[in-house]
């Protein structure tokens, strides 16, 4: 055989499950089958890939055979996928792949901030198309019945020998195009390689899921549906039993209500009571006459009846084990934050009331009394929504610890842009929030924490008016221009990482390749077709085909008297192609956001610190992390909370002078 430093593995499986359910409870499913598999061997310094195929039942070719034994290095593109099939549904004679063999273009692409999908990475760097015969070929093929017999609209079949070939035509082709987005994308750093394979190994161990607690929120939302329902008839005269859409619109307008429009996907102007509009028609409940008061109350209950539905078949993503695995999706944001697949584990709201109020809604939940919850509860799938996290839990003999970082964006943005007088709030443990608030003449914490969090990347006064309001906080136009003018004059340093940030970025589109200036505690770098921001970690944000051009912008703000003036501007405006749903697209930034990013990057780089801190401690079993939060498992008994938060907060070397704190917790259930 020429040699070959990579085997590009694609696999084509049939089965009764719905790969939505996850890799794992996929793969392990009694229907699920392997069809064929392409094993496309790569020479990385030639380019040149040479296939070899297998159809199920035929015999299993002797290199292939020899690749696995030897645990020779493997590609695909979404790893979770052919791991887990590889796992379940070994082929013949082939030894199971570890992690450590696996390279995921995904992850890369990801990491570059280019497509996830291999259909239109391909595109993007290659201008391959899908081929959508054989993908529809595929989805015709993948689907079995219950009794593992194939089936396509309702009718079962039995492949032609010419539709398996054409399938592995398609399985090729999609070898092929993985060698050639691996070619062309850049490999992951030593370290970043690590991390991605502590993902690898926290996607794989999974969360331990309390099924029957699952059950008991199904059985209250069924309650809930059931007494929507019902009040809605009640209230509409039967003319509905939803309070949505048409019927809901006609009644609003009825009782005097203006409805406003809403722009759709497809541009129009529409009539709509969204969730928006719903909740300001609630602010002034005395305004509303009281069936309609009650109806959009209602609404809003059967908005979360939705999004709340995921529930249903949790038991159905389990492993054999009773874990919920693969549901973190690596450098998912462009900031290589993490983000979520599946039960969307990172967008579970968190019950704020406290643990008292918590164990409560669990213990009504448990014993499945919907009536005790309604009388407690304005807002009954609101308290289920927050209940969520207490689906995670310790499995028999272990406990979970938990932490969150405190205030980290509040840290990390300050050390970024070398401002002293900030870090040193934090140094002393005083509170920056209070000072925050009481540099602009207010004892209002919760004033203080709106101008860290929304001024600090530039959020003009309206914007920061309108965002204050939804934290509660009513702001006149003049203090709300009081309050954002005295933050700017307050954090200079801030304000100039910002500018620095911008100048620096449009300087770059126009350099040469190599070229780089420095803002902040970042550089920013000049790539072949990209713009880089170089972090403190070494880690790269990437801006693909970067421009800088005139653009038309309208700007908006408050005088100091409170008066709203507007002007419209050419201005030299930052452009870049990001991934989008279905292609790549072209998109704008600014200062502000350049400063977002790098802020949320540091902040991942943190976290991303501290599971390889974990890693190496075997007390600790890192089954969980949801935005700066992170859960381990432990023996009852083991571990301690302090040690945990020392733990996450060791800074690496290129964080020294950042200052990080952490609050844990030891519970048998997620509360982060």
């Amino acid at each position: 055989m020429k040699h070959a430093d990579y085997c590009v593995v694609d696999v084509e499986t049939a089965s009764f499950a719905d790969i939505k359910l996850g890799s794992r409870a996929y793969a392990q499913h009694p229907t699920t089958r392997v069809l064929c598999a392409v094993f496309g061997f790569l020479n990385t310094d030639t380019k040149d890939v040479w296939t070899v195929g297998w159809m199920a039942g035929e015999p299993v070719p002797g290199v292939l055979v020899k690749w696995f034994a030897e645990r020779r290095p493997l590609v695909a593109h979404n790893v979770s996928f052919e791991h887990e099939i590889f796992k379940a549904k070994l082929i013949p004679m082939l030894r199971p792949p570890v992690l450590e063999q696996w390279t995921d273009t995904m992850a890369l692409a990801a990491a570059s901030n280019m497509p996830q999908s291999l259909e239109t990475l391909a595109e993007a760097l290659v201008e391959e198309g899908k081929d959508m015969e054989g993908a529809r070929l595929m989805r015709k093929l993948c689907q079995l019945d219950e009794e593992g017999d194939h089936t396509h609209r309702g009718r079962k079949f039995d492949p032609t020998d010419g539709e398996l070939v054409r399938l592995m035509d398609y399985c090729d082709a999609d070898v092929l195009a993985t060698a050639s987005v691996f070619n062309r994308l850049p490999m992951l750093s030593p370290t970043e390689r690590a991390v991605w394979l502590e993902d690898q190994r926290i996607n794989e161990r999974g969360v331990y899921v309390d099924v029957d607690f699952c059950d008991g929120v199904v059985d209250m939302l069924a309650g809930v549906k059931v007494a929507v329902r019902r009040r809605t008839q009640e209230r509409t005269n039967f003319e509905t039993d939803a309070p949505r859409g048409r019927a809901l619109l006609d009644f609003a307008k009825a009782h005097g209500v203006e409805v406003p429009l809403r722009r759709r996907a497809n541009g129009r102007l529409s009539e709509s009571l969204d969730r928006e509009a719903v909740t300001t028609l609630l602010s002034s409940p005395h305004d509303l006459h009281p069936d309609l008061l009650g109806l959009l109350r209602d609404r809003l209950l059967d908005s979360r009846l939705t999004s709340l539905s995921k529930v249903n078949n949790v038991g159905q993503r389990l492993d054999r084990a009773g874990r919920l695995t693969w549901q973190l999706r690596y450098h998912g944001a462009h900031t290589g934050r993490w983000t979520a697949k599946g039960l969307q584990l990172h967008n579970m709201p968190k019950d704020r009331r406290g643990r008292e109020h918590t164990e409560l809604v669990r213990d009504l939940i448990r014993v499945r009394d919907l009536r005790t919850l309604e009388a407690v509860e304005e807002n009954v799938t609101e308290a289920l929504s927050t209940s969520l996290r207490g689906m995670i839990v310790a499995p028999p003999g272990k406990e979970l610890i938990g932490a969150d970082y405190s205030a980290i964006e509040a840290r990390v943005l300050p050390w970024l842009a070398f401002d002293t007088e900030t870090l040193d709030v934090f140094e002393s443990g005083r509170d920056i929030y209070v000072e925050d608030a009481a540099a602009v003449g207010s004892t209002d914490r919760q004033l203080g924490k709106v101008q860290r969090l929304g001024l600090g990347y530039g959020m003009g006064a309206i914007k920061f008016q309108e965002a204050a309001k939804g934290y509660g906080i009513e702001l006149s136009n003049e203090m709300a221009y009081k309050v954002h003018r005295g933050w700017r004059d307050n954090n200079e340093a801030i304000v100039k990482f910002w500018a620095d940030l911008e100048t620096a970025f449009m300087e770059m589109v126009a350099a040469e390749p190599g070229a780089g200036a420095p803002a902040g505690r970042c550089v920013v770098r000049r790539g072949k077709d990209r713009v880089l921001i170089e972090l403190p970690s070494g880690r790269k944000l990437s801006y693909w085909k970067p421009d800088v051009r005139q653009a038309e912008q309208t700007f908006t703000w408050f005088t100091k008297k409170g008066e709203v003036e507007s002007s419209e501007e050419s201005v030299p405006t930052i452009y870049y192609w990001a991934p989008g749903k279905g292609a790549m697209h072209e998109t704008t930034t600014y200062r502000g956001k350049l400063a977002e990013n790098v802020t949320q990057a540091v902040a991942r780089d943190v976290l991303a610190h501290a599971l390889l801190r974990l890693a190496d401690n075997p007390t600790y079993l890192t089954v969980l992390h949801c935005h700066d939060s992170l859960i381990a498992e432990v023996d009852a008994g083991c571990g301690d909370v302090d040690e945990f938060c020392n733990l996450i907060t060791c800074k690496p070397k290129w964080a020294s002078g950042l200052p990080l704190a952490a609050s844990g917790y030891r519970s048998n259930y997620f509360q982060g």
